[in-house]
């Protein structure tokens, strides 16, 4: 009875997370940029958390894993399930970053084109974006098409590493832009307490 009462809730909780996460990622980065929409973001945003989510699941075993020393319970099996699922996100992601960018480019419209030319084409956030590609999604592919770099847990952890920051990378090249904050002289990125403070204030509500 248990068993299938998780079945249904299971079904249920992602149904709802999706149904969470589209709305706030219209409400908390899409509305930043008032003359952008697009109808994949949600759907985006809610498996790029699912991604990063994955990457960060990873981490905490493999950390667990060296804790616990030689009465962990985990197995080789079981950090290449979760690498694959890292893997499989990783391809998940890419496609819908794609199948979002590909209309934007050929369509050529200035009120869709403006969000992602500042991103890709503007300093000092073109370097960011190749950045953000490299880390969040070729380099993880790349890394993940080894069964036995999956299958080690220095290999789980640099692979889940990798993908978290290059993910924590993207959220931010989503969000900063959009709020018109001029870079710092120099060129550099306009990184400073608020973002810091940001961040450190999900990890608290993650952990």
């Amino acid at each position: 009875r248990r068993h299938r009462q998780t079945t249904v809730l299971a079904a249920a909780v992602l149904i709802l997370y999706g149904v969470v996460f589209t709305l706030l990622a219209w409400d908390l980065v899409m509305s930043l940029d008032p003359t952008w929409s697009s109808t994949l973001f949600g759907g985006y945003f809610f498996v790029g958390n699912l991604y990063a989510g994955l990457a960060v699941l990873g981490l905490a075993t493999v950390g667990l894993h060296r804790r616990m020393g030689p009465a962990s319970p985990f197995t080789a099996d079981q950090f290449h399930d979760l690498g694959k699922l890292v893997f499989g996100f990783c391809l998940l992601t890419a496609y819908l970053a794609w199948s979002q960018y590909l209309p934007i480019w050929y369509g050529n419209l200035p009120e869709e084109t403006g969000f992602v030319i500042l991103r890709t084409e503007t300093a000092p956030w073109a370097f960011w974006a190749k950045a953000v590609l490299g880390l969040g999604f070729v380099v993880p592919f790349v890394a993940g098409l080894s069964r036995a770099l999956k299958r080690r847990p220095w290999g789980l952890f640099t692979l889940c590493a990798v993908v978290a920051v290059g993910m924590w990378m993207e959220r931010y090249l989503l969000v900063v832009p959009s709020l018109g904050r001029e870079a710092i002289p120099g060129g550099t990125l306009p990184f400073g307490w608020p973002e810091i403070l940001i961040t450190i204030g999900f990890l608290g509500a993650y952990g």
